[in-house]
């Protein structure tokens, strides 16, 4: 069976797809703990902080549990989960074809010039280098200004993301 951003994940990690209240798609980041409540992580601009059911196509993953987004102009938020069907994991679909095929191995402080990786629903897998450690945009839909982001170069291409 192959392996899909758009499937329906019983172990949660980063780079899948989540499926929003509006119907619009956004991906996970990473997952965390706090005691027992596990969370997903995904960007701010995604939630609301509204406690609304978050999808993963035909199946509740959880709740929208905070967004720092339109209140801190901080592009994060967190879902908590709460389908108890779900397991979270520090693993990456990057580029898999039957399971997850990274993990996280370390976090900390971005380094100017440092490669690094993403995945997601809408760009997929896409690695580049650190340009900028903390600059800001405004969001043109929105019109917040999201802080301390990081600029990366995807190499091989003309995006930054």
């Amino acid at each position: 069976m192959e392996f899909s951003r758009r499937d329906n994940h019983s172990i949660l990690g980063g780079g899948i797809g989540l499926q929003l209240p509006d119907g619009g798609t956004c991906s996970t980041a990473f997952t965390a703990t706090q005691g027992n409540t596990k969370f997903l992580a995904t960007a701010g601009h995604c939630l609301n902080g509204d406690g609304s059911i978050i999808r993963q196509w035909s199946n509740n993953v959880g709740t929208d549990h905070v967004s720092y987004f339109q209140s801190r102009g901080f592009d994060i938020g967190l879902i908590n989960v709460t389908n108890s069907g779900r397991k979270i994991s520090n693993y990456i679909f990057a580029n898999a074809v039957t399971y997850y095929d990274a993990k996280y191995t370390n976090s900390g402080s971005f380094l100017m010039n440092q490669y690094v990786c993403k995945a997601g629903i809408t760009t997929n897998y896409t690695c580049g280098q650190v340009q900028e450690t903390s600059t800001s945009y405004k969001d043109d839909v929105t019109g917040v200004t999201v802080k301390d982001v990081v600029k990366i170069y995807a190499t091989g291409n003309t995006t930054e993301f």
